[in-house]
């Protein structure tokens, strides 16, 4: 897996500027950008999935190019492959389970799996998640756990050349967090997806990551030394 990302974008907000300038190479199947809230890392993840687009630079990712100013390429978001789980989760809160999960395939709001039985794709995740009991609830009617799930299957149901995911876990309590860093650790061992996880939780590095990227104010950082 290769991972070979650099990216410049000025973000404004009424006085306020920030200036985005990263740049990373990496082999490791399981990358993170880690550092502290407001260092860009959520800026970065939308510039790769196609969400934000940069002022310059390149994305290529498994030796595809979804971004090249200089060479004049922009993918779509939905032609990038990506799966992409959002920090909050994004689901419709007026969708099931199941038609959550089945949204991300071809069709939108078409799309035969928002009807009736679930298709293959939509029933492999019902399974593998152990989502098929709360298959006919939405979104306010299930756990904070299951909500997790419900995004992840929608990330890969159509079967992603990559997996980003946003800060997972920020929105569970602690014990929930481990069992779901737990989970998600084994799925990526069975499914050998390459994943690239933002985070500014320690263990999430130690469960979940084969190299990681340190990023502050909007920039590369060193990797801060460890104490003797």
């Amino acid at each position: 897996m290769d991972w070979n990302v650099a990216l410049t974008k000025h973000l404004r907000h009424e006085d306020a500027h920030f200036e985005l300038e990263v740049a990373f190479s990496s082999h490791a199947p399981r990358l993170a950008l880690f550092g502290p809230s407001g260092a860009g890392k959520t800026q970065v993840i939308k510039m790769l999935a196609g969400i934000s687009r940069p002022d310059h630079g390149h994305v290529r990712i498994a030796g595809h190019v979804l971004f090249d100013s200089a060479a004049g390429v922009n993918l779509p978001a939905r032609q990038r492959r990506l799966g992409y789980v959002f920090q909050d989760y994004a689901l419709f809160p007026h969708l099931t389970v199941q038609q959550n999960i089945g949204f991300a395939l071809q069709g939108g709001w078409r799309n035969p799996a928002l009807r009736g039985a679930a298709p293959p794709a939509v029933q492999r995740w019902l399974d593998a998640f152990h989502l098929q009991p709360v298959a006919g609830l939405y979104p306010h009617q299930i756990s904070g756990g299951q909500r997790q799930r419900v995004a992840l299957a929608r990330a890969l149901v159509h079967e992603p050349a990559a997996l980003l995911l946003d800060e997972p876990f920020a929105a569970l309590d602690k014990a929930l967090r481990q069992r779901l860093r737990d989970e998600l650790r084994d799925l990526q061992a069975t499914l050998r997806i390459p994943t690239l996880l933002i985070t500014h939780d320690d263990d999430d590095l130690q469960a979940l990551a084969d190299d990681v990227v340190h990023m502050s104010a909007g920039k590369v950082a060193p990797a801060p030394q460890s104490s003797a």
